[in-house]
């Protein structure tokens, strides 16, 4: 893991951060906590941060900065970008495959987000949320 961390030039996350293969883009601002996991080919922006024991599967992307599109008659190429905004993962968040997580979302301890999710806003603690776009569908129990 050494050599991926230093690849990726990932200074700001714990020691046992494990990140599975080498097809990702990955932001070398990302913070993670202890025993985090990123599985393969994910995307990640910068202003991320990660708590500890956090589970990303594969295709997962974090994204931010979206292109202006309310300007009529300007290409949106050339109408700019929003500011990215910080997105937080605390601890204990499972995040399933393919799923896109938007700049600014927070996603409290120990929620689960289900594959293939869009996920925008806040997500509460311990909740179990699926869907295109997010819905909470339960808790952990």
């Amino acid at each position: 893991m050494v050599i991926l961390r230093k690849y990726y030039g990932l200074n700001d996350v714990h020691q046992t951060f494990y990140l599975g293969g080498f097809k990702h883009q990955i932001s070398p601002d990302l913070i993670a906590g202890p025993f985090t996991s990123i599985s393969n080919n994910c995307n990640i922006y910068p202003k991320v941060t990660i708590g500890a024991y956090g589970l990303i599967a594969s295709n997962v992307s974090i994204l931010g900065g979206d292109h202006k599109y309310n300007k009529p008659g300007v290409p949106i190429v050339f109408s700019g970008r929003s500011e990215l905004r910080q997105t937080i993962i605390g601890d204990d968040v499972w995040i399933g495959a393919n799923t896109v997580i938007l700049d600014g979302a927070i996603l409290r301890k120990g929620c689960v987000v289900g594959a293939h999710s869009l996920v925008h806003g806040e997500l509460k603690s311990y909740s179990i949320n699926a869907g295109s776009p997010i819905k909470r569908i339960g808790y952990r129990q």
